[in-house]
Parts: structure tokens; C-alpha cells; sequence
């Protein structure tokens, strides 16, 4: 009995880190460079664009990092139609 509450709760902790990556994956795939910011740093990253279909790498001045760190992790967004 033991053996299949372990089983259980290893299923159910799996599946809710899997639909938490989901979930913050996608947010990265919404983000877009800003434009116009005032903030004076500077950033390079990998984001999705939904008018192509593609990842692009852009650099940007903005508050904070958007995106993806490599090609690799934009091209397995789940936002890709």
C-alpha cells in the first residue's frame, strides 16, 4: 500500500512541475523587446515573434531580461502554431 502512495504523489508532483514550466514557458513566449524604455541597462535575448513564427535574437534597452537565454530553449516554445 505504501508503494502506491508513493507512486501517487511522485505522479502528482511531476505533473505539476510539468504544467508550472508549461505555464511560465509561455509567458516567456508573449514577451516582446520594449521599446521606448528608460531604463539604461542593456540586454540580448532570444524571443519569439507570432508574426513570423520564429525566434529572434534582439537587443534591447530595458529594465529587465525577457525571453529566452538560448535559440534552443525559444524554438521548443509551446506557442509555435
Amino acid at each position: 500500500m505504501k508503494r502506491y502512495l508513493i507512486i501517487a504523489i511522485l505522479l502528482i508532483t511531476f505533473s505539476s512541475c510539468k504544467r508550472e514550466c508549461l505555464k511560465n514557458q509561455e509567458a516567456a513566449c508573449l514577451e516582446q523587446a520594449p521599446d521606448g524604455t528608460t531604463c539604461q541597462a542593456y540586454w540580448e535575448s532570444w524571443v519569439y515573434n507570432p508574426e513570423t513564427d520564429n525566434c529572434e535574437f534582439k537587443g534591447y534597452s530595458g529594465c529587465s531580461p525577457i525571453g529566452f537565454e538560448t535559440e534552443a530553449a525559444c524554438e521548443e516554445c509551446e506557442c509555435h502554431n
